[in-house]
């Protein structure tokens, strides 16, 4: 294997999909407690508050416009919302979200409750949120027929945490998960493509 190749490969990746560069999201109850732009709310894999747990939005909830950094930091959409008080959705803790917490503000890593990052935590940040996007592309494509970059582009915040929950169960019970994973992936019948 060409260590240098993947190296390469893993840092393309990264440069296009690992950060939310224009559409931005942001969690409602952060901004409320205070008012500021987090830099963790960039990666995109990032879904879920891991400290109000909520879902992150990308979207008004008023008008439903996509979410900038300015309207984050002014906490006000055009049509007049303020953004901290945007209903939120409970979710159940991510563990994921706060491993990326810890790895990114560089922090001790606490233990981890969900065992399917345990694998996880023993990575670079870099290769934790490559391997999840890599495999929350595959996901997106082969078992939701949504197109390569359907997963990053979808402004469906419940959807890109269900793929990215799903690609990180991927390490719950590794390798035997990752198998089923596997076959699961070779069942699905694939997209029969006429060539020219």
């Amino acid at each position: 294997m060409n260590f240098d190749n993947i190296k390469k490969n893993v840092k393309q990746a990264l440069d296009k999909f690992a950060l939310r560069i224009v559409r931005k999201q942001f969690c409602p109850l952060c901004l409320c407690e205070r008012l500021y732009y987090r830099k963790h709310w960039d990666i995109s894999i990032f879904t879920r508050c891991h400290i109000h747990n909520c879902y992150l939005l990308s979207t008004c909830t008023k008008c439903n416009s996509k979410i900038t950094f300015n309207k984050v930091i002014l906490n006000n959409c055009e049509c007049g919302n303020k953004l901290s008080t945007s209903s939120t959705t409970n979710v159940e803790n991510s563990d994921l979200s706060k491993l990326l917490f810890q790895k990114l503000y560089q922090m001790e890593t606490s233990k981890i409750e969900n065992e399917c990052l345990i694998k996880l935590q023993q990575l670079d940040i870099d290769l934790i949120i490559f391997l999840i996007l890599f495999l929350s592309f595959k996901i997106s494509s082969q078992l939701y027929n949504l197109n390569f970059a359907g997963f990053h582009s979808s402004i469906d915040y419940i959807y890109n945490d269900q793929v990215i929950s799903e690609a990180s169960s991927i390490f719950l019970n590794w390798p035997h998960s990752f198998y089923t994973f596997l076959n699961e992936f070779k069942q699905k019948p694939k997209n029969n493509r006429q060539t020219g």
